[in-house]
């Protein structure tokens, strides 16, 4: 930060000393030039970091920055893979209640679900209210979450 507020006083007192000479230097031709050696000084002043700064500074570490970027990829296909995964398993406990309600039963469900060939699939639900064979059934034929895998629960 000091080296960020050294150059930029550096540069406004540069162009504080370019304006200070544009005003005193006497209209003509030796204005143009004292307004273009100005020009210069100033440009000069505000590129100077440039001319000290080691080449090992300037240089990009190409190779730090894909392993980064690799990383950042790998976390946000888990986080998206999850946030997926756990949309899914809502919606499909959702799904679920649903039916129970259209076939007359109070049930509360909870799907776990499984990656198969990058798709989310429901793979077991955790069901709590009275047993439903109907319900059973249909869990097996519609989502294909077999009888072992359901589990009833009286009470939650």
């Amino acid at each position: 930060m000091a080296f960020l507020r050294q150059w930029l006083l550096g540069v406004v007192s540069c162009a504080f000393l370019v304006s200070l000479l544009d005003q005193l230097t006497p209209e003509g031709s030796v204005r143009k030039l004292a307004r273009f050696s100005g020009g210069l000084v100033l440009i000069l002043c505000m590129l100077r970091p440039l001319g000290t700064a080691e080449p090992r500074e300037l240089a990009l570490d190409l190779d730090g920055l894909s392993a980064d970027r690799a990383a950042l990829e790998e976390q946000y296909r888990d986080v998206s893979g999850q946030s997926l995964a756990a949309v899914i398993a809502e919606r499909t406990g959702a799904y679920i209640e649903d039916k129970a309600h259209a076939l007359g039963a109070e049930v509360t469900a909870e799907v776990t679900v499984r990656e198969e060939d990058g798709a989310f699939i429901p793979d077991r639900a955790v069901l709590f209210g009275e047993e439903n064979a109907e319900l059973s059934v249909l869990l097996t034929q519609e989502l294909g979450i077999a009888p072992e895998k359901q589990e009833w629960r009286a009470e939650r």
